[in-house]
């Protein structure tokens, strides 16, 4: 067959018409997973700028705790339009509880956010500041407690002085004494913390030194018994 001068064969070739029917089905469904693939990312991208928005909210509020469903209508709110479009890449709206409530979840579980109850979320902010507030406070406390003991060690050193004024030979006799007994085993426990608090009332320096020496013995029940001797004694500041 001649077509303007051409020859046109009538025969079909049907290698050509299967080689099409593989390809074209074979694009369109490239074409819809593709496409399917954007759409996922770009609503993955747009979860992820909810998030930013979330927390921009929560830092603005400096802390202050926010009810959920409050926190939601702020989220949603016309005036944020511009926001939500510039982190979400588009108008992302979060209008339902669950999917809001998931969206806190993963702010939570990245550490951001804090529940303050159970409908409550405030921002979380750098622990340092308050970190340093409790340690200031915990020395604050350790420091009254060396001095309520100390006050109460000296008002029990002046009770000692008012009954009984010790001379440099009677704080030497309790000294060696205390410095015998913990290490005596025929002398029983409860007799060798009383001397240690006579010893300790006339001369608390020297009395802590002979203490603490039989706490480093090698010997486990000299150092048992100086254990012991200074557990009753703070027990009873």
């Amino acid at each position: 067959m001649e077509f303007f001068g051409m020859t046109v064969s009538n025969e079909i070739n049907l290698g050509n018409i299967l080689t099409i029917c593989s390809i074209v089905p074979g694009f369109f469904w490239w074409l819809y997973t593709n496409q399917r693939q954007l759409k996922r990312q770009k609503m993955k991208d747009a979860e992820s700028g909810s998030l930013r928005v979330i927390l921009g909210i929560l830092r603005e509020l400096n802390g202050k705790p926010i009810k959920i469903t409050e926190l939601k209508q702020k989220y949603n709110s016309p005036q944020l339009a511009s926001t939500r479009k510039a982190y979400c890449g588009f108008d992302f709206y979060l209008h339902d509880i669950n999917e809001f409530e998931k969206s806190v979840y993963a702010l939570d579980w990245e550490g951001k956010i804090d529940f303050v109850g159970t409908q409550h979320i405030k921002f979380r902010f750098d622990t340092t500041e308050e970190q340093l507030k409790i340690e200031e406070q915990r020395l604050a406390e350790e420091k009254a407690r060396r001095e309520l003991e100390q006050l109460r060690m000296s008002q029990d050193e002046k009770r000692m002085s008012a009954i009984y004024e010790a001379t440099p030979k009677d704080i030497k006799i309790a000294l060696d004494s205390l410095s015998s007994a913990i290490s005596n085993k025929d002398i029983n426990d409860w007799e060798v913390e009383k001397i240690a608090k006579t010893a300790m009332l006339m001369n608390k320096q020297e009395a802590t030194i002979i203490v603490r020496s039989a706490l480093n013995s090698e010997n486990s029940i000299i150092k048992n018994r100086a254990l012991a001797i200074i557990g009753r004694l703070m027990s009873q500041y």
